[in-house]
């Protein structure tokens, strides 16, 4: 007599599909993290450049000159040239 009993077929199947579900999980989640430190290890190696203040009024004046014209801008700004 069987020590004990065999389970049917399908039940064993669902439990090794199962398995294999958190399997195909735990290596998506895996994956995601890798992706994450190659951007890591991109954005080390490419830094962005930093603008500093002086560069970024000089791209608010070329924006500014591209619209307004001297006299606006120094109104803008408060400027009286009298």
């Amino acid at each position: 007599m069987p020590k004990h009993a065999t389970r049917p077929a399908e039940e064993r199947i669902a439990e090794l599909e199962a398995k294999i579900k958190k399997q195909e999980e735990v290596k998506r989640s895996a994956d995601q993290k890798i992706a994450q430190f190659e951007d890591r290890i991109d954005a080390i190696k490419n830094p962005r450049p930093r603008l500093t203040k002086a560069g970024k009024i000089k791209i608010i004046v070329e924006e500014a000159k591209k619209t307004m014209t001297p006299e606006e801008i120094a109104e803008k700004l408060g400027i009286n040239f009298k």
